[in-house]
C-alpha cells in the first residue's frame, strides 16, 4: 500500500481547500503545500484512496484544535466544518490513534537530526505515528528539521 502522512500545517492545509461538494478534487500549492507533496497527494485523493491512503494522527487534530484560531484565521472553514470532515471522513485518509506501538517508536526516534537541529517532541510523536505503518512512506512536512534525518520506512518530502 501507498501512504502518505501529513504533519500538521499540511493537513491544516488540506483542510482549507477541502470542499465537501467534491471531495475528490485535487488541491493546489499553497500555504503550506508544495507541488513536491501534491504529486504524492492528489493521486492519491483523485483515484478515491484506490492508489494509496493518506494518513494522519489523533495528535494531529489536537494540534489543529489547540490552534484553529489562528490557523483558521481569514478562511471560511469553522470548528463544525473540521466535526463534519472527521465524521465523514473521505475514502482517502485514515487518521491513527496513539497507542502502545506510537510509545515504543517513540524510543527510536533520535533527539537531533543530521545537522545537530532538535526533533520536537511533537515531531517526535508524528514520527512514531508514521513508524507504526510497515510500508513505504512518504512523510509531507515544511519542518526543515524532519528533512535532515533518516527513519526506516519514511522518505520526507517538502
Amino acid at each position: 500500500m501507498y501512504y502518505c502522512y501529513l504533519d500538521t500545517c499540511v493537513f491544516a492545509e488540506v483542510l482549507k481547500q477541502f470542499r465537501f461538494s467534491e471531495p475528490y478534487s485535487i488541491f493546489v500549492e499553497r500555504g503550506f503545500l508544495t507541488d513536491n507533496m501534491l504529486n504524492h497527494i492528489n493521486p492519491i485523493v483523485t483515484s478515491m484512496g484506490d492508489d494509496g491512503l493518506i494518513v494522519t494522527s489523533s495528535f494531529t487534530i489536537v494540534e489543529i484544535l489547540n490552534k484553529f484560531d489562528e490557523i483558521f484565521e481569514g478562511t471560511t472553514f469553522q470548528i463544525h466544518s473540521l466535526r463534519n470532515f472527521l465524521v465523514q471522513l473521505p475514502d482517502w485518509i485514515i487518521i491513527d490513534d496513539l497507542d502502545i506501538n506510537t510509545s515504543k517508536n517513540i524510543i527510536s526516534i533520535p533527539l537531533y537530526n543530521n545537522n545537530r537541529k532538535n526533533i520536537s517532541g511533537d515531531d517526535a510523536i508524528h514520527l512514531a505515528v508514521a513508524m507504526t505503518r510497515k510500508d513505504p512512506l512518504f512523510f509531507c512536512t515544511s519542518d526543515k528539521v524532519l528533512n535532515d534525518i533518516k527513519i526506516g520506512n519514511i522518505q520526507f518530502v517538502a
